[in-house]
C-alpha cells in the first residue's frame, strides 16, 4: 500500500511522542489510530434510501413533516445524519445545518440570538459553496438578484445579532428565505437538553397571551412549525428515547400530528463485517506501511477480533467502536507473541480489558438508580421477565410485552423506554426490540439476585461460553450456546461441592466424558477432515460446520463426539446421522473408542429407533438430562424454550 507524504510525517510525530509518553511507536500509533473510528462509516443504506426520499418530499410545494431520529444511546444517530449532511453538500444539492441546544439560556430572545449566530457562522464558513449552488441552478439571468438576496439575509441575521434583539417571526423568515435559494437539511441534536430548560418567554405574541414560561423544545416547536412549507428537511435526534417518542404526541402541540418517527437500528451481521474490513484496510493496513511480513502476523489476530465483535457486540455501533479501541490496545502485545493465539487466548486477553475499562462506561451508578426506581411499577417484572426470558436465545427480544388495556399498555412501554433510554435495549425494527450487546445484558442482569437470572449471569460469565458464543449463528449466541454451558458450568459446580446435593448426580449417569477435565476450547470453521485428525487432550474442538457433530474431544484416550439440540421435538435423523458419523470415524482409527453422545434438552422417542443403527450412541435426554443438570434448572430451561417457541 503507498504511503503519502502527510502519513510519513503523522508516523514521525507518533514516534516523537512515544518517546516522551515511554511508549512503543506502533503503541502510540494504534492510540492515535483509535480516534479515526468515529470517522468510520459502513452500512445504513435502508436508512440513507428513507433520508434520500424525505429529501426529495422535501423539495415539493406540499406541508412536510418533522422527523424524529430515535433509538437507544451509542446506535449512530448523530453519524447517519451527518454522513447524510455531507452526501447532499458533496453532491451539490443542499446545505447541512446541524444545530445543538446551548446550556445556560434564560430567555426564548437568547435561544432564537443562538440559533442565528450559529447559521450566520455557518453561512459565512460555506458562502462559497452556497454561490457555487446558485451558479449551478441558476440561470445567468436569475443569477444576480440571487446573489444580492443571500447577501440580504446575511446583513439581516448581522443587524438581528448587533441589535440583540429578535422575534419568533424573525427567526423564521430568515432560514426561510436561505430555503428559498438553496434547500436546507435541518438536523436539532440533543433534543433532550431543550427539554430540561424552562425558558422566560420575551415574545411579545406569547406575551399578549399570557403565556410567561415554556420548556425550550416546546418553544423551538413552534419555530418549526413555520418552516413546514419550506424547503426544509427537519430531523430531531437525541438520546432520551422517552421524550423523542412523545413529541407531536404530549410534548411539543404546536406539531401535534405533524411528527413522524425513523428509527435507526443496530448493525446486521454484513455491517459488522463491513466495518472490521474498513478497520482493517483504513486504519491498520497503512499503520503498517505496506509491510506484508506484519500484516501476515496479525492476519490471525483480525479474524479473532471480527469472531469477538459478531459474538458479542449485538452489532451496537458504539460498542462495536469500544471493542475496536480495546482491540488496538493488545494489537502490539499480541502481535510480538511468538506462539500461536489461539481464541481461547485471545478472549481471555481481551475480556481482562473489557472488565478494566468497558464495563465500566456500560452502566454508571446513575442507570442502576434508574432500573432500581422502574422497580416501583406494577409492569416492571413483565418486562423484567420477557428480557431475560429471550435472553436465552441471543440479542432478539422481538416485539415487546402486550397488556390487556391501554392503561397497562402505557406502563409497559415507559418502562420500555426508559430501559432504551439508558442503554439496556434498543428498537430494530417496527416493533421489533434487541439487546443492545453482550456486556448492557449483563449489566442489567447485575441489578438482580432472583435464582433464574444468576443462572444465566453465570452461564455467559462463564469461559467456555465466551469461546463458543456465536459460532453456530454467526451472530450473537443461540439456546444451544446456553444450554452447552450449562453443561460445563453444572459440571464444574457439582464438582466443587464438598456436599453435593441429590438432583446433581453427574457422575452417575452414563455419560462417555468427564466434563470437568475440559481444558479449552478451539473452533475449527470449515468442514472436518475426520481422517486427518490430529487431536490434543482434553480440548473441546467447537465444530458448527460438520455434518452432525456440534463438537468433539479426546479424554482419556475416548474420541467422542457431540450432537446437542434444544428441539422440543428432536429429530430421529440426526441420531441415526450420528450414529453412522461414529462408525465412519471409528473406521479411520481403529486404534482409539469412539463415542457419540447425543444430547437433548427434551425427550428422544426411542421406540421409534433402530436399534442396529445406534451402536456406539449414548443418549441423554429429558429426565436424564434433568439429572445431569438439576431438575430445577432443567424445568427453568424447559419453560423458557416453550415460550421462545
Amino acid at each position: 500500500m503507498e504511503v503519502n507524504d502527510e502519513e510519513l510525517r503523522i508516523n514521525a510525530i507518533l514516534v516523537q511522542i512515544a518517546s516522551l509518553m515511554d511508549l512503543s511507536s506502533d503503541e502510540a500509533m494504534l492510540s492515535l489510530a483509535a480516534t479515526k473510528l468515529d470517522e468510520i462509516f459502513v452500512g445504513r443504506q435502508e436508512e440513507l434510501m428513507i433520508l434520500n426520499a424525505l429529501w426529495e418530499h422535501a423539495l415539493e410545494p406540499v406541508e412536510h413533516f418533522v422527523y424524529v431520529m430515535l433509538n437507544a444511546p451509542g446506535t449512530g444517530k448523530t453519524r447517519l445524519l451527518r454522513q447524510f449532511g455531507e452526501q447532499l453538500e458533496h453532491e451539490g444539492k443542499g446545505l447541512y445545518f446541524h444545530y445543538q441546544c446551548p446550556s445556560g439560556i434564560m430567555t426564548t430572545s437568547e435561544l432564537e440570538l443562538h440559533f442565528l449566530m450559529k447559521l450566520d457562522q455557518l453561512m459565512s464558513s460555506k458562502k462559497d459553496f452556497i454561490t457555487s449552488y446558485l451558479e449551478s441552478n441558476s440561470s445567468k439571468e436569475q443569477m444576480p438578484a440571487r446573489v444580492e438576496k443571500l447577501d440580504r439575509v446575511m446583513k439581516e441575521i448581522n443587524f438581528i445579532l448587533e441589535k440583540k434583539s429578535v422575534t419568533l417571526g424573525q427567526t423564521v423568515l430568515v432560514l426561510d428565505k436561505l430555503s428559498s435559494l438553496i434547500p436546507v437539511f435541518f438536523v436539532a441534536d440533543e433534543i433532550q437538553e431543550f427539554q430540561k430548560i424552562v425558558l422566560q418567554v420575551d415574545e411579545p405574541s406569547l406575551n399578549s397571551q399570557n403565556i410567561d414560561k415554556e420548556t425550550a423544545l416546546h418553544y423551538f416547536t413552534r419555530i418549526l412549525k413555520e418552516w413546514m412549507r419550506s424547503r426544509i428537511l427537519m430531523i430531531l435526534s437525541g438520546t432520551q428515547y422517552h421524550i423523542l417518542s412523545q413529541i407531536g404526541v404530549k410534548i411539543g402541540s404546536p406539531i401535534a400530528q405533524k411528527v413522524k418517527p425513523l428509527v435507526i437500528r443496530n448493525f446486521n451481521s454484513n455491517e459488522i463485517d463491513a466495518y472490521v474490513e474498513v478497520v482493517t484496510s483504513h486504519i491498520i493496513q497503512p499503520l503498517l506501511a505496506g509491510n506484508t511480513n506484519d500484516f501476515q502476523k496479525i492476519e490471525r489476530l483480525i479474524q479473532h477480533y471480527r469472531r469477538f465483535s459478531h459474538s458479542f457486540s449485538g452489532g451496537h455501533p458504539r460498542t462495536l467502536a469500544f471493542i475496536t479501541e480495546l482491540f488496538f490496545g493488545l494489537l502490539p502485545v499480541l502481535s510480538r507473541h511468538h506462539s500461536f493465539i489461539t481464541y481461547d487466548e485471545f478472549v481471555s486477553r481481551l475480556f481482562s480489558k473489557v472488565e478494566e475499562e468497558f464495563e465500566p462506561r456500560v452502566f454508571s451508578r446513575e442507570q442502576q438508580m434508574i432500573v432500581q426506581d422502574l422497580q416501583t411499577s406494577e409492569k416492571f417484572s413483565l418486562v423484567k421477565e420477557w428480557i431475560v426470558t429471550k435472553a436465552h436465545d441471543g440479542f432478539r427480544l422481538g416485539p415487546r410485552p402486550k397488556a390487556s388495556s391501554w392503561l397497562e399498555q402505557e406502563e409497559i412501554d415507559d418502562v420500555v423506554f426508559h430501559l432504551m433510554t439508558i442503554g439496556v435495549i434498543v428498537q430494530n425494527g417496527a416493533g421489533e426490540y434487541h439487546l443492545t450487546s453482550y456486556f448492557h445484558l449483563l449489566a442489567f442482569l447485575e441489578c438482580f439476585t432472583d435464582d433464574h437470572v444468576l443462572l444465566l449471569r453465570r452461564v455467559l460469565h462463564d469461559r467456555l461460553f465466551k469461546v463458543i458464543c456465536g459460532g453456530h449463528s454467526g451472530f450473537g449466541y443461540t439456546f444451544e450456546h446456553v444450554f452447552l454451558a450449562v453443561l460445563w458450568t453444572q459440571a464444574h459446580h457439582a464438582k466443587s461441592m464438598s456436599d453435593r446435593s441429590s438432583d446433581i448426580k453427574w457422575e452417575t449417569m452414563e455419560i462417555p466424558i468427564d466434563l470437568t477435565k475440559i481444558s479449552t476450547v478451539e473452533e475449527l470453521p470449515g468442514e472436518v477432515e475426520w481422517k486427518d485428525l490430529r487431536l490434543r487432550s482434553h480440548v473441546l474442538y467447537h465444530s458448527p460446520r460438520a455434518k452432525a457433530v456440534d463438537m468433539f474431544t479426546c479424554v482419556d484416550d475416548n474420541l467422542v463426539l457431540i450432537q446437542v439440540t434444544t428441539a422440543l421435538q428432536p429429530s430421529l435423523e440426526k441420531v441415526h446421522l450420528l450414529a453412522r458419523t461414529v462408525r465412519y470415524v471409528s473406521s479411520l482409527h481403529p486404534n482409539r473408542k469412539v463415542v457419540g453422545w447425543f444430547v437433548s434438552l427434551f425427550d428422544v422417542s426411542r421406540e421409534k429407533l433402530e436399534p442396529k443403527m445406534l451402536d456406539g450412541v449414548i443418549i441423554t435426554d429429558g429426565s436424564q438430562t434433568a439429572v445431569l443438570i438439576g431438575k430445577d434448572l432443567h424445568e427453568r430451561l424447559v419453560n423458557i424454550k416453550k415460550e421462545l417457541i
